[in-house]
C-alpha cells in the first residue's frame, strides 16, 4: 500500500507556512530535498490554522536539517495521528525567511484507512 504523497516546492527568500492537509491522518514520514547550501528549519504541526508554538502538537519538532548531506535530509519515519490536520513551516536557522531552495514530500494516509493496513518502520 502506498501512501498520499504531498509535494511543496519552495524557493527562498521565504518564510513557508501552510496547511498540506486538512483532517485526521496518520502522518507516516517527511523526504526532504535542497539546494546544497542553506539550511532550512522545519516543523510538522498537528493543527489546521497557523500554529502557535509551544500550543499545538508537534509531529515533527523544530529542528534544523543539514543542506550538505547530499541534498537530501530530514527523512522521516515516523507513525503519527494528527487529529486536525498537517500544517507546515520552514525558515531560516534562527527564525525568519529561508534563503534557499528545498522540495518537501510529506506521506500521510487519511484517518480512514485502518492503523493494522498502515506498514511500520521501525
Amino acid at each position: 500500500m502506498k501512501c498520499f504523497p504531498y509535494t511543496v516546492t519552495i524557493a527562498g527568500p521565504v518564510t513557508h507556512s501552510a496547511l498540506i492537509y486538512s483532517g485526521s491522518c496518520w502522518f507516516v514520514n517527511f523526504k526532504l530535498g535542497m539546494d546544497n547550501a542553506n539550511d532550512p528549519q522545519i516543523t510538522v504541526y498537528d493543527t489546521i490554522v497557523a500554529p502557535v508554538p509551544g500550543t499545538d502538537t508537534e509531529l515533527i519538532p523544530t529542528n534544523p536539517y543539514d543542506a550538505s548531506a547530499m541534498g537530501l535530509n530530514g527523512i522521516s519515519q515516523d507513525e503519527s495521528f494528527a487529529q486536525r490536520g498537517i500544517w507546515l513551516v520552514v525558515t531560516a536557522i534562527g527564525g525568519g525567511a529561508y534563503p534557499g531552495a528545498a522540495d518537501i514530500t510529506i506521506g500521510l494516509w487519511p484517518a480512514s484507512v485502518p492503523a493494522s493496513l498502515i506498514p511500520t518502520f521501525g
